[in-house]
């Protein structure tokens, strides 16, 4: 079995949430949805990893929620250095969604 480190997968959640969450809102939401959906996302995904940790580290932990923010800092970093140049929201599915 080969056991990926929770850094790791966090960094490579964090390349999709941004796409994710353009799926799941409007093109011409606010950004506030979409950082509030961002936000949401972020701490589900913090949550998963950890409760995918083979160490025993409880679900809700200080290191649950450093995931959590982690995932959502580096997804705004993400999004805004390489979805929103490309417009990526307007070209995945503009009018589906949440706003």
């Amino acid at each position: 079995m080969i056991l990926v480190p929770a850094l790791l997968v966090t960094a490579l959640v964090t390349l999709v949430l941004p796409a994710v969450t353009a799926l799941v809102t409007k093109a011409n939401a606010s950004t506030t949805v979409k950082q509030v959906v961002t936000a949401f996302l972020s701490a589900v995904s913090g949550l998963l990893i950890t409760a995918t940790q083979l160490d025993g580290t409880a679900v809700v932990s200080k290191e649950a929620a450093l995931l959590a923010l982690t995932t959502f800092i580096t997804t705004q970093a993400t999004y805004w250095g390489f979805y929103k140049p490309h417009d990526a929201n307007a070209k995945i599915a503009p009018e589906v969604g949440v706003g």
